[in-house]
């Protein structure tokens, strides 16, 4: 199967993108009036979807063992 760049690439970027975010706003790069509640929520979203990214890549290959 012929995959483009961006089909291989796009949901290590995605993982990049959010760690450089967290990253930023831990060192205080981003605005300050940003409400915990939304802060908490973005962090949440961001593990879950760390998780279905991880889960996602394993499941994926152990799929492609078993075929």
């Amino acid at each position: 199967m012929n995959e483009s760049w961006f089909q291989k690439h796009w949901r290590p970027m995605l993982m990049i993108i959010f760690t450089v975010l967290i990253t930023a706003h831990w060192f205080g790069l981003t605005a300050n009036d940003i409400p915990e509640s939304v802060q908490g929520k973005m962090l949440t979203l961001i593990t879950v979807l760390g998780g279905i990214y991880v889960g996602g890549r394993s499941a994926e290959k152990i799929v492609n063992k078993l075929k």
